[in-house]
């Protein structure tokens, strides 16, 4: 069963745009994590609005049913948007996101354009390795061993510094945070969202680059990313010198995995001068 998806839109003041971009979360974020982004972007380009969904078992979306994979999150999305009075014209995907992003811009015609940020097109190969060399892992594992209520976002902040993660990582991952009369609890169905984060990590992007369903796939990466590394910037190179009006690449300085966290305006820069 697909999952009815939660979504918020952003437009320019006085704009009625007829064309959108759909900005697309990672794991364990929320459509909420790029509010303040995405009016930004939709005030740049009075042109185009800016549609942010929260992917299933995520945000306030409906969990829908299993199995839960790229496939069932693409369902989602396509549902969503035939219900949507709006055509969606470009995709932006960050990690878990950027993946489905690609897909589903090789199955709407409408989609001319696809955006990776900070995500390795390639499958990730986790054999005869421990758990804790992921951060997204060592994030979801910390989420496991959480109390099961917190008495506010700052006492969560607080438990989630005992793992290394900054305050403005674990403010990101509070936005999943809901109230119940005085406390807060995290509703994730964890074992579930690892299922579609293990699909993610196995299914191949890279035959679907030069796939002519879309006219461009553009790469954005943290110059600090411990996601991309040095042989899959080296690889998206190639792609860019390959065919330089389909691909470009750009490593944002002094950011890591999480962009709009680390370089926010740094990025809308990125996205504006290779929107088309």
């Amino acid at each position: 069963m697909t999952a009815k998806l939660h979504f918020m839109t952003r437009v320019a003041q006085g704009a009625s745009p007829r064309r959108w971009v759909l900005l697309l979360h990672g794991i364990l974020g929320a459509g909420g994590n790029w509010a303040g982004f995405a009016r930004d972007l939709a005030e740049a380009r009075p042109d185009l609005g800016v549609l942010v969904p929260d992917h299933r078992l995520h945000g306030r979306s409906e969990s829908g049913s299993p199995p839960d994979h790229l496939e069932a999150c693409i369902t989602d999305l396509e549902a969503m948007m035939e219900a949507f009075e709006g055509e969606i014209h470009a995709v932006v995907g960050h990690s878990f996101g950027s993946k489905i992003g690609i897909l589903l811009a090789l199955r709407q015609s409408s989609i001319r354009q696809a955006f990776v940020l900070d995500a390795d097109p390639g499958p990730l190969l986790m054999s005869g390795k421990s758990r804790s060399e992921f951060q997204v892992l060592t994030l979801m594992d910390a989420l496991r061993e959480a109390p099961s209520k917190f008495a506010s976002r700052g006492e969560f902040v607080e438990y989630m510094g005992r793992f290394g993660f900054r305050p403005e990582i674990a403010g990101w991952v509070g936005k999943n945070l809901r109230r119940e009369g005085e406390t807060l609890h995290l509703p994730l169905d964890l074992d579930r969202i690892e299922n579609l984060l293990m699909s993610h990590h196995e299914f191949d992007a890279w035959p679907c680059l030069s796939h002519e369903g879309v006219e461009r796939i553009d790469f954005i990466v943290g110059e600090r990313s411990k996601v991309v590394g040095e042989s899959t910037r080296s690889r998206m190179r190639s792609e860019c010198d390959s065919d330089r009006l389909r691909h470009t690449l750009e490593v944002l300085p002094n950011a890591g995995h999480w962009l709009h966290v680390d370089q926010p305006k740094l990025l809308l820069q990125s996205l504006l001068k290779r929107l088309i």
